[in-house]
């Protein structure tokens, strides 16, 4: 038997997924994902500590918290109106209205935009940092992306795959 095709197979299907960098854009409710009542907007991310991911939001994308004057409005860095200062939610100290992620329970400020490594393990939930969301209205696009998984990483799929492959050659060869 002719294993060439096979192990063509193998490498062709194996190299692109060791090498493909996972990316996706959410669109982050003000009400429905805050922290003042609401529940975090589930990425379907899920990173483990020390792993890298990165997020950025349009600047002028905007949700509201509240509707009483001034407007409060502003983008994943907060409120533009300075009146109301820092919130503290669990373990996060940051102004109202930014963009918070959690993962297993830990809180981190993001804001607009940046990369950093995952504080802890599970999945990146997204949160709009407030007290209280029965007035909050309006969205923010977040897009999270994470690099591409090092071929070595792929490696054990090959090995596998070829493994596999020798082991349906010695049982084709014995009977």
């Amino acid at each position: 038997m002719n294993i060439r095709p096979y192990l063509l197979a193998v490498t062709v299907a194996v190299l692109p997924v060791a090498g493909m960098a996972a990316s996706a854009t959410f669109d982050v409710q003000s009400a429905a994902n805050s922290t003042g009542g609401g529940s975090g907007f589930a990425t379907g991310f899920i990173l483990n500590t020390g792993d890298t991911f990165s997020w950025w939001t349009d600047v002028a994308d905007l949700w509201r918290l509240g509707s009483d004057p001034p407007p409060r409005e502003g983008n994943a860095d907060g409120l533009a109106v300075s009146d109301f200062g820092n919130h503290t939610h669990v373990d996060v100290s940051a102004p109202y209205g930014t963009l918070v992620g959690s993962i297993g329970g830990s809180f981190m400020a993001l804001g607009v935009s940046g990369t950093t490594t995952a504080w802890g393990n599970g999945e990146l939930l997204l949160w709009n940092l407030d007290s209280n969301n029965s007035d909050n209205t309006g969205s923010i696009a977040v897009t999270i992306s994470t690099p591409a998984v090092p071929l070595p990483a792929g490696l054990p799929l090959l090995v596998g795959g070829l493994a596999g492959l020798a082991a349906l050659r010695r049982k084709k060869t014995s009977a």
